[in-house]
């Protein structure tokens, strides 16, 4: 614990605690395992680790059907759910390939969250159940907060949602509070939890609960629909933009009273989606590298004859068009009736008014398509919870018994159409997507890139373990990684200093003499450089390359190829590098192949 807590392999030269940086309280609990079970003859540490995390993704299958089941009454909801998700595999989850990332572990919790949360949404759950629930909201969403980083922006929509639904006269106000409490206690445990990592404090989905909560003490009872239905959503409207304002406001002062600025390049990333700013005008450099990266942009027409062909996304529309088209009916009917949402008052209409766990998970889906829309990364969030919500919509009980009481059918007919329905759409999909999967499964694949191979084992063989590296940050992870040699940057980004550091060490793709790349080398104590013949010399991309981002926030012209000269006095350092006259007194060529060299910084 002691190299965890004070680390200077990571960011070279500093002193860093890595467990109030980094989210890694997941692999400190696996050690724990592995170390205390008598498993050390029966696994690797390798597969043990990898085997944990297949485990957690069963338990992330087993929460999307209990969800979808809990949300319809109905178990064959379930499993319709999880066949979706099954079937449209490369669109809900990305652990097969990448199976370390922080979501791969996080993802199964959050689901987890959503299933209590939805129990503590019903309206006949009791007490001791609903106590019970609110335990495992608070342990689910304090795991999915130590275990990723960016939890605070998934916590921020499902915060929200469930202000909209008190908002909209769905919910009493003791029960958002509950949850807020259990949300607040949880972020809270997660900060002491890594010594006091602060950036969660200034998250919006923090100030969002504080601003709601000020509201909800202004607001004496809940929100009683008015005899106009016009007064009653003005109201709701004034509400929305008080809390609103007051979230922004508390968000302010509390980042500048903690002097937080960890998480401002994805506040700016925000707002360069929205179109508020222009990253290439104000030359800022840590948006350039989100927006020109594919997982960041917006998600690509190619998705929807895929999605279209496993039936989700059909089903889905189907679902959320028909679920919002409840929700604003229900408001209008409870406005114009002026009756409480009660399922006790006979001239209220049923509808959603019952099942506000139902609305909640409507109005929190279209937060998360918002985001899976605008942010490709973001669909491994919102796909999964589109294949819940098709599953429980198709399948919701309610929806079938107001069929059977409209055609006056018996039940039995209507509880074997639900069946042969949800059935049939089951193996309308198995039929049309299980060829694609066995056909997939013997695609074996093996890792295969003999240049970074040798360029480990040359670091490994020929340099000693306190050497110092700079170079791209997927790179110097691999480096760390593999050699457990001392980086001077890495793909954490989530710290000011580490991104000025990084812009830093990018300078080798920039237009400078080697003189100057030697002094920045020599500042940051980078005792060898790695250049990367890819992101030197590509004509692909253009705009949004390497050395391109680098010129644009160094106020360069980008060339239009990968041999155009320079024009601001110098080449570029990675061209020129190869002519040994010019950096022969600053930089020796230690190793070289196809896709990198190694460059020693002459102190």
């Amino acid at each position: 614990m002691y190299s965890l807590t004070h680390d200077n392999l990571t960011e070279h030269p500093r002193m860093i605690n890595i467990i109030e940086r980094f989210n890694i309280f997941q692999e400190i609990m696996a050690a724990t395992l592995y170390r205390v079970l008598p498993i050390q003859k029966m696994w690797e540490p390798v597969y043990f680790y990898i085997d944990i995390v297949f485990a957690l993704h069963g338990v992330y299958l087993v929460a999307v059907y209990c969800t979808a089941w809990l949300l319809s009454g109905s178990f064959m909801a379930g499993l319709l759910s999880v066949v979706l998700f099954g079937f449209n595999r490369q669109d809900t989850t990305r652990v097969d390939f990448t199976i370390p990332l922080r979501e791969s572990w996080a993802y199964p919790f959050i689901f987890t969250q959503l299933f209590f949360v939805t129990l503590c949404l019903k309206r006949e759950v009791s007490a001791i159940k609903q106590r019970v629930a609110l335990s495992f909201v608070f342990l689910s969403t304090l795991l999915f907060v130590l275990f990723w980083q960016f939890a605070q922006f998934v916590l921020l929509p499902e915060v929200i949602a469930l202000f909209g639904i008190w908002l909209l006269g769905m919910l009493p106000k003791e029960k958002v509070v509950r949850l807020y409490a259990a949300f607040v206690a949880a972020v809270l445990t997660g900060c002491v939890l890594q010594y006091g990592n602060v950036m969660t404090l200034g998250s919006l989905a923090l100030s969002f609960m504080c601003a709601s909560l000020i509201v909800f003490k202004l607001q004496n009872g809940d929100l009683v629909p008015m005899q106009s239905a016009t007064k009653f959503l003005l109201n709701c409207f004034f509400l929305g933009v008080v809390v609103l304002i007051l979230t922004f406001l508390i968000n302010f002062f509390v980042k500048k009273i903690l002097g937080l600025e960890a998480d401002q390049h994805i506040l700016n990333f925000v707002m360069t989606k929205l179109g508020i700013q222009n990253p290439f005008e104000l030359r800022d450099f840590d948006v350039l590298l989100y927006i020109c990266e594919e997982s960041f942009q917006v998600m690509a027409a190619s998705h929807w004859p895929r999605l279209s062909g496993t039936l989700l996304l059909p089903t889905y529309i189907l679902v959320i068009a028909v679920a919002i088209i409840l929700v604003v009916v229900t408001v209008f009917k409870v406005c114009w009736r002026f009756c409480p949402i009660d399922t006790s008052v006979p001239l209220c209409p049923q509808l959603l008014a019952a099942h506000p766990e139902f609305a909640y998970h409507a109005i929190l889906s279209v937060l998360f398509a918002i985001m899976g829309l605008s942010t490709l990364r973001c669909k491994f969030l919102w796909l999964p919870h589109a294949c819940l919500l098709a599953g429980a919509g198709i399948g919701h009980n309610s929806m079938w018994n107001t069929i059977q009481q409209r055609l006056k059918m018996y039940p039995l007919i209507i509880q074997i159409a639900n069946y042969f329905v949800i059935g049939g759409l089951i193996t309308a999909v198995t039929v049309q997507c299980l060829p694609v999967v066995q056909e997939e499964l013997e695609d074996l694949h093996e890792f295969h890139d003999p240049d970074i191979v040798d360029l480990m084992q040359w670091i490994r063989g020929e340099t000693y373990p306190a050497a110092s590296f700079a170079g791209t940050m997927q790179l110097m992870a691999a480096v760390k990684l593999c050699t457990k040699r001392h980086v001077c940057n890495h793909p954490h980004f989530e710290d000011k200093w580490l991104r000025q550091r990084t812009l830093q060490v990018y300078q080798i793709y920039g237009k400078h003499s080697a003189a100057e790349v030697h002094g920045i080398l020599k500042e940051i104590d980078a005792e060898f450089v790695i250049v990367e013949q890819s992101r030197c010399y590509t004509d692909r991309n253009i705009g949004c390359r390497t050395r391109d981002i680098v010129d644009i926030v160094n106020g360069d012209q980008v060339d239009n190829s990968s041999t155009e000269e320079a024009t601001s006095g110098h080449g570029r350092f990675c061209h020129e590098i190869d002519n040994e006259r010019t950096h022969g007194r600053f930089f020796r060529l230690k190793f070289e192949n196809n896709s990198f060299r190694v460059y020693r910084v002459i102190k």
